[in-house]
Formats: structure tokens, sequence, C-alpha cells
């Protein structure tokens, strides 16, 4: 906000119908990237499509933010943050007095860039935390699978284990029997299927797909 003269700025996360948001400017001021009209919108998807900035001073009342954050916005700057050729987020910002210049495209491509240097940043250190996690549930689990005498505890151990590190709401351990595959354990079913519900263990049934 100090480098290029603008009222508002924002940091979203990723891309979206709604893009996160991870920062915005200090002080008073409030997000205005959710509230994005439809004109407005269309030029930073622009600025993600052509994979460089895109500017706009002189704006109308037309090119108002919507909803609680509504406000006249007159000049707008958009950056993309790109990540192997891919567009992540966008650095927005907006309300720059006198409008933008070539020089504030400039210094805006260069905080972009930064951010892409952050967020693979990030990613490198959460997939490794995620990979040192799920080692250590597989320990956790190989030890529960020798010492615990009943398969039942195991299989229920996994479901847990695998619901916590991929971070997923659905787990299921299905069993063979005869022709259908028995829900054995798992996590998020509705109360009274583990251990009654059964689909069919051919092709007819996701689950039947994984033993084809």
């Amino acid at each position: 906000k100090g480098a290029v003269a603008a009222e508002a700025v924002d940091l979203p996360y990723r891309l979206g119908t709604e893009p996160e948001l991870v920062a915005h400017g200090d002080g008073p001021l409030k997000p205005i990237d959710g509230a994005l009209s439809p004109a407005l919108r269309s030029l930073r998807r622009e600025a993600c499509r052509a994979r460089r900035p895109v500017l706009a001073n002189g704006l109308t009342a037309g090119h108002a933010s919507r909803g609680e954050v509504a406000r006249i916005l007159d000049s707008v700057l958009f950056a993309p943050v790109l990540l192997g050729g891919e567009c992540m987020g966008v650095l927005s910002l907006a309300n720059a007095q006198g409008g933008f210049s070539d020089e504030d495209r400039e210094v805006a491509w260069a905080f972009a860039e930064l951010m892409a240097v952050a967020w693979r940043t990030h990613e490198a250190v959460r997939r490794e935390a995620r990979r040192s996690g799920q080692q250590a549930a597989l320990t956790r689990l190989g030890r529960t699978a020798l010492a615990e005498g009943s398969l039942q505890r195991i299989l229920e151990e996994a479901a847990a284990l695998l619901a916590r590190e991929l971070d997923v709401r659905l787990v299921g351990m299905f069993e063979l029997d005869g022709d259908v595959l028995r829900l054995r354990a798992g996590v998020g079913w509705a109360t009274g299927l583990v251990g009654k519900a059964t689909v069919s263990a051919s092709g007819d049934s996701m689950v039947g797909l994984a033993l084809e």
C-alpha cells in the first residue's frame, strides 16, 4: 500500500467463485474483492487470462463495488499471482489518487511475483508437514496392528487416521462378503450403517469398481 498510493489493497489467496481473502488494507478499510461489480470482475479475469497486470482509471459509478462494503471505485489495478504458469490469485488495488500509472503497474507486478514466491514456499512447507504427519500416522497404525488383537479395532483406527491425515469427511473400510462389500468401519457415515451397509462387489458400484 505504501509503494503504490492506493486506498484499498486485497490479496486473494486463490481464485474461485468467491476468492478467499487473506489480507487487505489496514485501518478502517474493508475488503473490496468479494464485492466487485461484474465489470470489475471481468477486468480481474482478464488479468489472469492475459497473465499480466491490468489497470483502469476514470471509472464511473457503474464500477462501484457491491454489498455491505459498497463504495465507488474510480481506478483499479489487478496483478495476477502466477505459479507454474497458473493464475493462483490476484493482487487487487483500488482508488489511487490521480489514477494508476505504468510505474504503479510495474510495482504491483513485482509484488505479485513476490507473492508467488511466498505461495511456493508455503506449499512446500505444507507438503512436507503433511508427508511427515502421514508417515507418523502409518507408524502409529503399524504399532496398533501389532499390539491389537481385534481386526475391527485396527480397521476403526485406520479409518480415523485416514480421515484426519487426508482431511476427508468420509472414509469407508469395506470387506468382501460373497458378492457384496460390507462396510466394516468408517468415518462420516450415518448412524447404523457401519457393520450393516453393503454395496455390490461388481463394477456397478464405485467401491466394487476398485476391485476390478
